[in-house]
């Protein structure tokens, strides 16, 4: 192949992360949803649906409180079919197996992926050609300070002048 990596970490790189690099940075491994969450999503999603029904469209600010508001106003009919419909649904999929979506990695790819997530390093594709740079996160942003640093290169300007 025509895949290139360019290591500039401490990582031992091996067969199998190049296997998982050249599935491209586009790739996006499959996840299985947490019912609770869902749940926690939908009651917060309906809540905030029925604060603006019931202040027809605009809910206050804070007003000044130090804590944000708990305040529920009578459910909305409407707001609160849905509500137990999506809850009825997200209840299914969740005793449904077959929706599950499979996972589309192995084990050992979720592995290397969290390996290289705690390793504190980012990959990028190269400016030219088919390959992927692997560098710590502090020496990329170190790297792009310097650029932006440089007066040959950069020129900095106010807002106004924008």
């Amino acid at each position: 192949n025509n895949f290139s990596v360019y290591n500039y970490t401490s990582i031992n790189l091996r067969r199998e992360h190049f296997d998982l690099f050249t599935k491209g940075l586009h790739f996006v491994p499959a996840f299985s949803s947490r019912l609770e969450q869902d749940l926690i999503d939908l009651k917060l999603f309906t809540r905030q649906l029925n604060l603006m029904l019931y202040f027809k469209g605009e809910i206050p600010s804070n007003m000044g409180l130090s804590r944000k508001s708990v305040f529920n106003p009578p459910m909305d009919p409407t707001v609160k079919i849905f509500e137990e419909m999506m809850e009825r649904d997200i209840r299914m999929i969740g005793r449904n197996k077959q929706n599950i979506t499979p996972q589309n990695i192995c084990m050992k790819e979720i592995n290397l992926i969290k390996e290289l997530r705690s390793s504190n390093c980012r990959a990028m594709k190269t400016d030219k050609g088919g390959g992927l740079v692997l560098m710590y996160n502090t020496e990329y942003i170190h790297h792009i300070n310097g650029m932006l640093q440089d007066p040959e290169q950069y020129e900095q300007v106010s807002s106004n002048e924008l």
